[in-house]
């Protein structure tokens, strides 16, 4: 017969088991909760529904080692020169062109190999979001140079993608989800809703001065392009202070490039004119920058526009600097150690005479040359002006050698060629007016060209007139003279 007491004695058997197996049970789930708790990064990896759905389901496991194959090819994409097709494309002669356009095309297959692998991988997982950022990246970057200087892009598949992955997860990646975007919805005309993701971006990147360079920077250019100029220029300003802060000198030279081209459409062309000159000088002396890889312009003839600047800021009279040449000798070795030699000279004002003529002469012919890729005739020219100033080192040497047996044989007879030996801080007369002719000339050119590819109409094309007709006059009342003198010296 079972008493009440009984009964209380087995229930409170009953619950001291239950409490016992909820504790083995709470220490066996805490105890990767333990472990974790040690490493941050893994504990939050480890509590993720990504890692737990790979974890207990092969096919999960099966998409991660897509993506991971998948990355791969993109490690092998981004070891390939690329990007810019459409921009550089005007300024390569054809066996250049051809260089570049199959190694775009091996680019555009390795990125290929990497798209198939993440399609793959999210049909399987099709809310992991490592597996769309992954395959929305590698769908915005692929293109595929076609006919002329045109390309293939999959810029819609891109908008859908960087859509979907937001919708997964709001909160992922916010930065790099809304920078995407912006581009993608920028190369398909809908600045409207790309100033709206850049404005979102200078908030979130208030406090991070290296990505809000980038944020102000293209919302500078979407505001120039839509003519909000003086918002424009506000943001361009940003930009270059925010670069300044972190040191990067690209940026800085582009953000000041962007700077000029909103000041022009103002009317400030003077100003203009020294910002964009900041630049140059800023890039040794070179505008290459405008035309490096990851850097566009949309539309893409915009790039005239800066290019045209930049040459005209040039054209200021002031010393050739060897600089210039410094920056465009890693093509040609032999000229760029010509130039580390020459910088290193001491030099009398006739052999800087001489140097200073070679220089312009060097620059107004380069100016017709590629700006992006080694030629045959830009390797030519640059062994030619290496000659000039081996030349000019070499006589110059021997003056030295001359002078220093002149004086241990008459120590206390003043030498008076040893008086030119300082510059006089500029260089000659007609270097001036031929390297202000080759600079103006340039920047004539860069305008006709922005006309030609697309920039016909609206206030910039009204502009772009404008600034052609003065060119053509500072042309010729520079060269007259010049080709006056040439009759006279002949």
């Amino acid at each position: 017969m079972t008493t009440p007491s009984d009964v209380i004695h087995a229930r409170i058997a009953a619950l001291s088991l239950a409490v016992l197996i909820l504790a083995i049970s709470g220490a066996l789930i805490c105890a990767p909760c333990r472990a974790a708790h040690a490493d941050d990064g893994v504990r939050a990896r480890h509590e993720s529904p990504v890692f737990w759905r790979r974890v207990t389901q092969p096919d999960a496991a099966r998409a991660a080692a897509l993506l991971e194959a998948a990355r791969g090819w993109l490690d092998v994409s981004a070891e390939l020169p690329g990007g810019g097709w459409a921009t550089a494309c005007p300024t390569l002669d054809g066996s250049s062109a051809r260089l570049v356009r199959e190694r775009l095309v091996k680019r555009a297959v390795a990125t290929e190999n990497a798209i198939a692998r993440l399609e793959l991988a999210r049909e399987i997982t099709p809310d992991d979001t490592e597996v769309l950022l992954t395959l929305a990246l590698a769908i915005s970057a692929w293109e595929r140079p076609e006919h002329g200087c045109t390309v293939s892009r999959r810029d819609t598949d891109a908008l859908a993608l960087w859509r979907a992955l937001r919708s997964v997860d709001a909160s992922f990646e916010p930065e790099i989800v809304g920078t995407e975007l912006a581009l993608v919805q920028t190369r398909l005309g809908d600045l409207e809703s790309a100033i709206s993701e850049y404005q979102a971006l200078v908030e979130l990147t208030a406090h991070a001065p290296r990505r809000a360079v980038l944020a102000h920077g293209n919302l500078a250019e979407l505001l120039m392009m839509t003519g909000e100029l003086r918002p424009a220029v506000a943001h361009y300003e940003l930009a270059t202070r925010f670069a300044r802060e972190v040191d990067d000198t690209g940026a800085l030279a582009l953000s000041e490039f962007g700077l000029a081209a909103a000041l022009d459409r103002l009317g400030e062309h003077s100003q203009a004119l020294t910002i964009a000159r900041q630049a140059v000088d800023r890039s040794d002396d070179s505008m290459r920058v405008l035309r490096s890889d990851g850097v566009s312009f949309v539309p893409a003839y915009e790039v005239h526009y800066y290019e045209a600047l930049a040459h005209e800021s040039r054209a200021d009279g002031t010393r050739v600097p060897l600089a210039a040449a410094r920056a465009r000798g890693t093509r040609a070795e032999s000229l760029s150690a010509s130039v580390e030699r020459a910088l290193a000279s001491p030099l009398s004002r006739e052999e800087l005479r001489e140097l200073d003529l070679a220089l312009a002469a060097w620059l107004r012919a380069s100016a017709e040359l590629p700006s992006t890729e080694t030629t045959s005739a830009e390797l030519a020219a640059g062994r030619a002006l290496a000659l000039s100033i081996e030349t000019v080192l070499t006589r110059s040497e021997a003056r030295r050698r001359a002078r220093s047996d002149a004086r241990a044989a008459a120590p206390l007879r003043v030498i008076d060629s040893d008086l030119d030996e300082a510059p006089d801080g500029g260089p000659p007369p007609e270097a001036r007016a031929r390297l202000r002719v080759g600079c103006l000339t340039a920047s004539a050119r860069s305008w006709r060209r922005y006309l030609d590819e697309g920039g016909r109409d609206g206030h910039s094309a009204d502009g772009a007139r404008r600034h052609l007709a003065q060119l053509a006059q500072q042309i010729a009342a520079v060269d007259e003279p010049t080709r006056g003198s040439s009759r006279r010296a002949r």
